[in-house]
């Protein structure tokens, strides 16, 4: 739930992560309070494969980072999320910890449920405010498309995304039912009865179609697990929830949700998923299946297998991954990936089976949390907070399967536990210092770049100086500084922005995990320079990472229009023209430009 709006540049991300890895560096240095558990984890059958999973998939993120494209990115993470090799090591050490840390004293669960009862009402009342329009910390325009009676909200919450945010409701709407059934506190049951109608009520609101995809999925598996007989409580409570939802959705308060309903029904295709599913499959054939495309490189690899279809149907679309858990784990690890995930869900699976069995009275919303977390995950690729809570989920499930009639054990420390969980904790723990540092710096960047060319400079270089090996934010500076360039006069403030954009774009073309973006920057900084040459270099370098987009084509056109190259220009035209499906206006003018010229010179 973590932001911190003016204080770093990726406000809902970072803070995140510093949290994680601090939170979990922490937790291994404690390993006395959960040693214990592990090794009962381990006495159980379904334990031991939970953690071997575990740490196979650990082995397969490190040979996934090393043999990568580009190695550094897959070690910190791409900016949009940063969940390269340390963030989701640590995501799975932490995960192994919880579930040693429960395994001890079954109890603890009780207080993990009224932990995300309590952030999952949180959350839900921000989601709610946000979709009424009021909002002190997250800019509503982000968030905001459309216009007039066609304006939709997809509330973010906390987590910078409609899906992210709706996806971790689920578990904590399952989690805090599970709460009321298990708590024999009447005033945390009914605050947990609560929270699970407000996160129902935000995950709504939210339009996020694979989250209610994932609700329906958790709710069937609940009905499913109690049977064929009908709870009269349960069966009222369902009908006036949809009534009340029913009235909301027709009163003036449900306009904008209407109006993401009218959007969902024209987009029934949500986005091209189908074709991009099959270009990514194709990413993956190309590829390394033994450990796939590396961790985090999906920007900056799926472009040269984008389809035309794909590429004509959504032509101003940015991919960042395939958009379901799966083939994100495909296409990043290759086999081994997707291995370890079915693993985890074919645990999940025994898990609830077992619970059932024993009769559990939570263990239907356990299995429900787990349901909606891997349904929604169809459509969406993990975050930090939506993996963590979908590990969890499974965590959970063993946990509760296997340590029924478990006590707290109470082994000797081992002294040699330090050594060996030391080196991990100061590398999370340095690693986080080292982004929250840069990040900060990035944001007083960005600030001195409207107004300080000279301080902007100087804040980016330090910045660099302390971010962690792989970050790199050189796009982002290239454009700050390019700006900041137009908007100065001629001057040496104006010479010193031109070079520093320069500089950093060309670094940005090489390393940056949005490469045929970078490269596109860099093309139209050589041609504000009027630096023809170098422009059209740029340009076949954009092309040749992304061969379906359409816009470094109708660019070059342009270009060889300018310089008297008409058969070329004409060429691209036509291409780009083609690519872009006829969404943008002045694509199909340049194109029909350039043949009205070719039509009057054969005259």
């Amino acid at each position: 739930m973590l932001i911190a709006p003016g204080l770093v540049l990726f406000y809902d991300i970072t803070p995140k992560i510093v949290m994680l890895l601090c939170g979990t560096a922490a937790t291994l240095l404690l390993f006395p309070a959960w040693l214990g558990g592990l090794k009962l984890l381990w006495r159980e059958s379904l334990g031991r494969v939970f953690l071997g999973l575990i740490a196979v998939h650990l082995v397969s993120l490190l040979v996934s980072t090393l043999l990568s494209p580009q190695p550094g990115l897959s070690f910190a993470g791409s900016n949009w999320r940063r969940l390269g090799l340390v963030t989701h090591g640590a995501t799975m050490l932490f995960v192994v910890a919880s579930a040693a840390y429960f395994t001890a004293q079954r109890a603890r669960l009780g207080t993990l449920l009224r932990v995300f009862a309590i952030g999952g009402m949180a959350s839900a009342v921000y989601g709610i405010l946000q979709y009424s329009g009021i909002d002190p910390f997250v800019p509503a325009e982000s968030y905001h498309f459309g216009e007039g009676e066609w304006t939709i909200v997809r509330t973010p919450g906390t987590l910078g995304h409609a899906g992210y945010f709706a996806t971790y409701l689920l578990t904590a709407v399952f989690w805090a039912l599970a709460l009321a059934r298990n708590e024999s506190s009447r005033a945390w049951s009914r605050l947990a009865l609560a929270a699970a109608a407000l996160g129902v009520f935000a995950i709504v609101l939210s339009g996020t179609r694979g989250a209610l995809l994932g609700l329906a999925a958790g709710g069937i598996m609940a009905l499913v697990w109690r049977g064929p007989r009908i709870d009269r409580r349960v069966l009222a409570g369902a009908l006036l929830a949809t009534i009340t939802l029913a009235a909301f959705y027709y009163s003036p308060w449900g306009e904008k949700l209407r109006g993401r309903a009218r959007w969902s029904i024209e987009d029934a295709s949500g986005g091209g998923r189908l074709m991009l599913w099959r270009d990514s499959l194709r990413m993956f054939a190309a590829g390394s299946w033994l450990h796939g495309a590396g961790l985090e490189t999906y920007s900056a690899e799926f472009p040269v297998f984008l389809s035309p279809e794909l590429a004509k149907a959504y032509p101003n679309r940015y991919y960042e991954s395939p958009h379901n858990i799966f083939l994100d784990a495909l296409t990043a690890q290759g086999l081994p990936g997707l291995l370890f995930l079915l693993g985890m869900t074919a645990i999940a699976v025994v898990a609830a089976w077992r619970l059932k069995k024993l009769g559990a009275p939570t263990g239907a919303w356990f299995a429900a949390a787990f349901a909606a977390a891997l349904g929604s995950g169809q459509f969406l690729a993990f975050t930090v907070p939506t993996a963590l809570c979908f590990y969890l989920s499974v965590a959970v499930l063993v946990v509760a399967s296997v340590a029924q009639t478990k006590t707290e054990a109470t082994p000797q420390t081992p002294r040699w536990g330090y050594f060996a969980a030391a080196p991990a904790a100061i590398l999370m723990a340095v690693f986080a210092v080292q982004l929250a540092a840069a990040d900060a710096l990035l944001a007083r960047t960005r600030q001195y770049a409207a107004a300080e060319i000279g301080a902007a400079i100087q804040e980016y270089e330090q910045a660099q100086r302390l971010s962690p090996w792989g970050m790199n934010f050189d796009l982002w500076f290239s454009r700050w500084m390019m700006e900041a360039a137009q908007r100065t006069a001629p001057s040496t403030e104006q010479s010193r922005a031109w070079q520093a954009a320069t500089n950093a774009g060309e670094r940005a073309a090489e390393r940056a995990a949005e490469r045929q973006s970078a490269r596109y920057n860099l093309a139209v900084l050589y041609g504000l320079q009027n630096d023809a040459q170098r422009a059209e270099a740029a340009l076949r370098r954009t092309i040749e990472a992304a061969p379906a987009w359409y816009k470094p084509r109708w660019m070059l056109a342009q270009l060889l229009r300018q310089t008297g190259r008409s058969d070329e220009a004409r060429r691209e035209a036509e291409i780009a023209h083609e690519l872009n499906g006829g969404e943008n206006e002045e694509v199909t003018e340049t194109w029909n430009q350039l043949r009205q010229t070719r039509r009057t010179m054969s005259q």
